[in-house]
Formats: C-alpha cells, structure tokens, sequence
C-alpha cells in the first residue's frame, strides 16, 4: 500500500463525517404513520340455546364463535421525532350465529323444599351457523321440605349432626342437646361438651370414645357426637364416602350427596346423585339427570340422562318397567318406534298422568277417541259446543253441560226456552226456572215475578216463593219478618234474609213455613235450631220446653 496516499484518504473520512453530523444537527423527520391493522373476519356463531326454567337452566347451544383477533399493530415509526400514529382499534366482533329454535321452557317443581331436578338442555348448536337449540328440560318435581333440625330440641340433622357442638341422643334420629346442657336419656348423663356426654368421670358419645351407657363397667350403647355410630362399645366414625351408615331415616344415615349403599356385602355410605351413581334418599339426582329404577329387586335406582324433554323415559319401580318423566311430562311413543318424554297437558297434547282434567291444563279436557291405535289427547273443553270440563265449572258463562246429540257438551242457557244455569238455576232478567213435570232439564220460561203467577212446580224468580195457600198460583214476596221463606238454592230448608229471623215450618200444619223471629228470651233459638247448635242472644242458651227448644237463662 502507497503510504503517501493515508493522510488524503483520512481527510475524506473526516469530510463525510462532517456532513452526517451536519445533517443530524438539521433534525430529523417524525417517522411515517403506522399502517393500521386489517379488521378480523367475523366468525358466525350460533346462539345460545334456552335453558330450562325452574328446577335448574337447561343447557343452551354453544354461544356463537367471537370475531377475529384484534389486527395487526401498525408498524411503528421510523427513528424517533414526531411520534407516529398508533395501529388501529380491534377487529370488529364477528356478527352472531343465527340462534336455534328456542326450547320449550321447563316446568317448575311443586312444592318448596329440597330442589327439583333442573331441566336438561337441548342439543348444543354447532359453532359457526348454529344448529338448532334443543328443547329446554323441564325441571324435576319439587321434593319434600326437609325439617328443621340441629337446634336444641330439634331432631339431629344428617350423619346426626347437631349445631355449635351439641348432642345427639336418641335412637333413629336422635334429638339435639345444647352443648353446656345436662345429657340425659339413653343412658347418658354430665354435660354435653363439644358432641361428647359422660359415664360417670369418663367422657363418652364421640368418635373414638367409649359408647355411653355402660351401666357397672358394662358395655354402652349410645353415641352421642357427630357422624359417630357405637360398634363394639366404641364409638366409630360414620357418615362419611367408605364409612359405616349412621341410624336414623334414610336421609340421615349419610352426609349430604352421599346414600347408604350394599358395597361388597356390606353396607357403607358412597357417593349418590351423579350420572351412573345410585339415585340419592328420597329419589332425587344432580342437575340435569332423573332416578331410573329398573325392575326387579336387584338392580338398584340409578340416576340418568333420563327423564326431561326428548329423552328416554326413566323407569319406575314395579315389574314391566313403569316409565317416568318429570313434570309437565308423558312418557309417548315417537316416530322411530321408542318411547321418549315430550310435553303433555296442553291443547293436542298427550294427556299428562296426574293432574285435573284429566290430566290436561285449565281449559282442557283428556279426550281418548275411539280406536286401539288413536292416543287420548288434551281438547278444549268448557266453550259453547265443547266437552264439559272437570270439576265444579264445567262451562264458561252462561253455558252449562247439557246432554244432546254426541254426548253432553256446554250449550247456552238462562234465555227463554233454554235449560237453566247450573249454578243456582238462574234465568235471565225476567225469567223463571221452571220444572215441569217429567224427567226432562228445568227450563226458563216467562213466569215467576212477584204477584203474578208461579212457574210450573211451584217455582218463582229469585226473591220470591210460591204461596201454596193459594193452591200454589201466586208468587209473592220471602225472607222477611213473617214472610213466606224462600226457597232454598239446590233445595232443603228454606231461608230468611236477616240472622234474627229463622225460617219455622209448623208440625202437623198445612200452614207454609216462615220467617219468625229467634233469639231472645222464650223465642225459638236462632239457626239450626237444636240444643246443641243453636244459637241465642247473649247471656241466653238453647233449652228444651214443653212448647219445643227455645232460648232461656242457663
């Protein structure tokens, strides 16, 4: 290398130095705007299926798949000044599935207490375009109320717990003791100190500790603490998952979500209440499953996706399998030749198995028309040409059930010349009801009013009474003081209008029965008339006389 050629090539350096450094002293340009992420692509989701109602929420389809991620951050600036623009916002979320068909809701359970079974949900939907959502499952019927229990005086709860470390003493259940109280009963005694009694000095009635009871150093029997059971004069452990059954009811004998099971020849308290698992005390199952019990006395009650809407029917104890469903349900025959529970009750539906009417909702009648292969089915019942319905309102208004043509049906009444309302034989304004001789309906016909002449079977309009002192012609006005009594609604003994009058039919007389007035000292005693359920005016009682029962002084 020619040396003489170093101090020029150093210049030049040094001159290009010189004009970077000139050119950063000028300041640099701000960095160019970032590029804003690309919005995602939103997914189609299906919608959530409708739950169950009470009982427990049924499970819904699968909510529909979110949107994309958020985009991509925008590419920062180049080499600091002014800052650049930042990325864009999140990629708008991906427009919702379309939702299935919402499912039948459930229906509640009956009475309050331990929880019905929930409903079971319909099909999950399929993300994306969402499949149709599956019917609700209706939820299990209500169980029965537990009692109280624990407290002082109150029986041992379960695995025969009592609160804030008392006693439990007794057979079966056992009764609660208060920690600090005197144990008595069962051969206990000394004070109740954390679940534990005493045998003389000696601590007894918990886990671990001798049984209590033992009476001139013999052997007790009674235990007293907490989820323990006296096994060879000691107390053991009890209650628990692998552990012996406590006494008492079959709701008490375990702790809770546990039942007294037959495991390798003995009995022990496992797990209940679970798919496949034995069916819980009082036939009761987790959410979602019901208590299928199969025939025979050999296979026990397990609990299964049985039982709610479009599931298999659960079967009940007996032999040839009794099927089940939850409430508001029929176990019914389905297209692909097995049985399935699917709603029933309401109009053209299979008639439920308990319930009034039939079996069918207020309004509805359980028809089963001729013909083996023709199901019973809930009709509407109680409109003018439609069945009677059950009960005492078996028509709406001014409709009763009359026989005719195809059987009794609600056809119009109370008009002229139409049968008389059901309900108290009632007409229309102006109209009496009629009984005419013969086995034929009572008829309203224009006859009755007051003063003018009786309906045929000596019959009036309301108000007024047929005075059969006239050879039964004219109707005149009842109830008041001295007055003819007035007929009686559905027959029997006539009425008056105020409670110190009382209708009195003279023995052994033609004389019509009327109003008179009762109560007081030497009248006749006021309502049934009788010593023993008569009544008089204060300070006076119902007596016998030679004249008949009348009020006297006691």
């Amino acid at each position: 290398m020619n040396k003489s050629n170093r101090p020029a090539s150093v210049v030049v350096r040094f001159g290009i130095a010189a004009l970077l450094i000139g050119f950063a002293g000028c300041g640099g340009d701000g960095g160019g705007t970032g590029k804003g992420g690309t919005t995602g692509t939103a997914g189609r989701g299906g919608t959530t299926g409708t739950a169950g109602t009470t009982g427990g929420a049924g499970r819904g389809g699968t909510t529909g798949t979110a949107g994309a991620n958020a985009g991509t951050t925008g590419t920062a600036g180049a080499t600091a000044g002014t800052t650049g623009t930042g990325g864009a916002a999140a990629g708008t979320t991906g427009t919702a599935g379309r939702g299935g068909t919402t499912g039948t809701a459930g229906t509640g359970g009956a009475a309050a207490g331990t929880t019905g079974t929930a409903g079971r949900g319909g099909t999950t939907g399929t993300a994306g375009r969402g499949g149709t959502t599956g019917t609700a499952g209706t939820g299990g019927a209500a169980g029965t109320t537990p009692p109280a229990c624990g407290t002082p005086g109150q029986p041992c709860c379960a695995a025969r717990v009592c609160n804030n470390g008392g006693c439990c003493i007794g057979a079966n259940n056992g009764t609660c003791t208060a920690a600090g109280a005197t144990c008595t009963g069962s051969g206990t005694s000394g004070m109740c100190t954390a679940g534990s009694c005493q045998n003389g000095t000696t601590a007894c009635g918990a886990a671990t500790q001798p049984c209590c009871g033992a009476v001139d150093g013999g052997t007790g029997t009674t235990c007293t603490g907490p989820g323990a059971i006296c096994t060879a004069g000691t107390c053991s452990a009890c209650g628990a998952t692998g552990q012996a059954c406590c006494s008492g009811t079959a709701a008490n004998e375990c702790q809770s979500g546990r039942s007294c099971q037959t495991v390798d020849g003995g009995q022990s308290c496992q797990l209940c209440g679970a798919d496949g698992q034995a069916c819980c005390p009082g036939s009761t199952c987790n959410a979602g499953l019901g208590c299928s019990n199969p025939p025979g006395t050999a296979t026990p009650a397990v609990c299964a996706n049985c039982g709610g809407v479009g599931e298999p029917c659960c079967q009940g104890a007996g032999t040839g399998g009794i099927v089940a469903c939850g409430a508001g349900l029929a176990c019914q025959a389905g297209a692909d030749g097995g049985e399935a529970c699917q709603p029933c009750g309401g109009s053209g539906q299979a008639c439920c198995s308990t319930g009034g009417n039939g079996g069918c909702s207020t309004g509805f009648l359980c028809v089963n028309p001729p013909g083996p292969t023709t199901p019973a089915a809930c009709q509407p019942c109680g409109g003018s040409g439609q069945a009677c319905c059950n009960g005492a309102n078996e028509c709406g208004a001014n409709l009763s059930c009359q026989a005719g043509d195809g059987g009794d049906a609600c056809r119009p009444c109370g008009g002229e010349n139409q049968e008389c309302c059901s309900t108290g034989n009632a007409c229309g304004t102006g109209l009496g009801c009629a009984n005419p001789p013969g086995t034929g309906p009572n008829i309203c016909l224009m006859c009755g009013a007051l003063n003018a002449t009786c309906c045929p079977g000596d019959t009036c309009q309301p108000g007024g009474a047929c005075n059969t002192a006239d050879g039964g012609m004219t109707c005149t006005t009842c109830g008041g003081a001295g007055e003819l009594c007035c007929p009686a609604t559905g027959g029997g003994a006539g009425t008056c209008d105020i409670a110190s009058l009382r209708c009195i039919d003279p023995a052994g007389t033609t004389t019509p029965a009327r109003c008179q007035a009762c109560g007081a000292m030497g009248q006749p005693c006021c309502g049934s008339g009788t010593i023993a359920t008569g009544t008089c005016n204060t300070g006076l009682a119902c007596g016998q006389i030679a004249t008949g029962v009348v009020c006297v002084m006691p």
